[in-house]
């Protein structure tokens, strides 16, 4: 569990030190780290999947490849046209910040972009950012 809590960590970092144009830190909820209050102005929603892990190397000390998504969920008001507008340049900002790199120990492969949309039963319009990955343990 230790590893999922320092991936979350890492990734709420990254995010809070590369925040989009319009977003303070306020707007970023964790769903790793439990239920956030709820709100009616635009926001950011994080949270992190586990996957497949896969045995990488024969020897003694075996290494395991753990994969991961982590998903960043932008929301905004039905009601607010130009920040409806708006939500795929910031969706593209964060596909930028994680797509294709190294930070930590963490490498990100794809970051594909999700419109879920109007949101059932909801005053939200919704669109996920779905960071794949993995990290590399040696046991």
């Amino acid at each position: 569990m230790s590893n999922l809590n320092s991936l979350t960590r890492s990734f709420q970092l990254r995010l809070a030190q590369s925040i989009p144009p319009g977003y303070v830190i306020g707007d970023i909820y964790n769903l790793d780290r439990g239920v956030s209050g709820s709100t009616d102005k635009k926001h950011l929603t994080q949270s992190t999947a586990l996957g497949l892990r896969q045995f990488t190397a024969p020897d003694v000390k075996r290494c395991i490849r753990q994969f991961f998504i982590h998903t960043i969920a932008i929301y905004v008001p039905n009601s607010n046209r130009t920040q409806r507008a708006g939500i795929l340049t910031t969706a593209s900002e964060i596909q930028t910040l994680f797509e294709h790199i190294e930070f930590d120990e963490y490498k990100t492969q794809v970051a594909e972009i999700d419109i879920v949309g109007k949101q059932t039963d909801s005053k939200f319009y919704r669109v996920d950012v779905n960071i794949n990955g993995y990290f590399e343990e040696i046991l």
